[in-house]
């Protein structure tokens, strides 16, 4: 089980890769906007989540062009509240600065309606979704980004750290679309699976072993 210090490591990281990229720093480093708010549709279908259709919004820059960078973001919210919507004054920032950025919903743990892997599987569809519909979008499918808010940050940093790997894949739509990210950006994320508030809030399913907890922070960056 990772230490706190290696996983603090392992998170700043990802991080640094991610502002590795040029599009990235400059956003970082306050880049003035260079293009006027998005273009929205909202409530696009990606997947199912048992029986539930699954949702995201898509945030286009305006302009003519082609392979953008792509963000696909989920929002935090202790993995039992919160939602897309939430992300709408952000992503229209960062769409004026040239990013396709999309908002896309997973499934909640709410009164138990959900327990993980199901979070993940959420997240892993809407990669594959993203990656399909490139041409679409108009993005370079190479150039996908996972960012994530708390809650949210954890399930951005563990897809990165579980690229294309069965287990976590699931099986809600566009079989076979691999699940690779080019970058992750992880706000305030959840990393440490000893905080027993935080082992209460995770939706784990009942009895999990301790084996099982490990299991559920390991990964939480790229491997190098």
């Amino acid at each position: 089980m990772p230490t706190p210090d290696l996983t603090r490591r392992l998170f700043l990281g990802s991080l640094g890769a991610t502002l590795a990229l040029p599009e990235l720093r400059a956003m970082a480093q306050g880049a003035a906007p260079f293009a006027p708010a998005a273009n929205v549709e909202r409530n696009v279908v990606y997947g199912k989540g048992g029986d539930t259709d699954l949702h995201l919004d898509i945030y286009k820059p305006t302009g003519a062009a082609n392979k953008r960078m792509a963000i696909v973001h989920f929002h935090g919210g202790g993995f039992a509240g919160g939602n897309k919507d939430g992300l709408a004054a952000r992503l229209q920032t960062m769409s004026g600065r040239g990013y396709v950025n999309i908002a896309a919903q997973y499934r909640l743990s709410a009164n138990g309606a959900a327990r993980w892997p199901a979070q993940m599987e959420d997240v892993k569809a809407a990669i594959r979704w993203t990656r399909a519909n490139a041409s679409t979008l108009g993005i370079d499918p190479a150039r996908i980004a996972v960012s994530g808010y708390s809650a949210g940050g954890h399930l951005a940093l563990f897809a990165a750290g579980t690229q294309n790997m069965p287990e976590f894949e699931g099986k809600s739509g566009n079989a076979g679309v691999k699940t690779d990210v080019a970058a992750c950006l992880a706000y305030y994320a959840v990393t440490g699976s000893s905080w027993e508030g935080f082992r209460r809030q995770f939706p784990m399913p009942e009895g999990s072993s301790e084996e099982a907890w490990r299991a559920a922070f390991e990964r939480l960056a790229p491997p190098r």
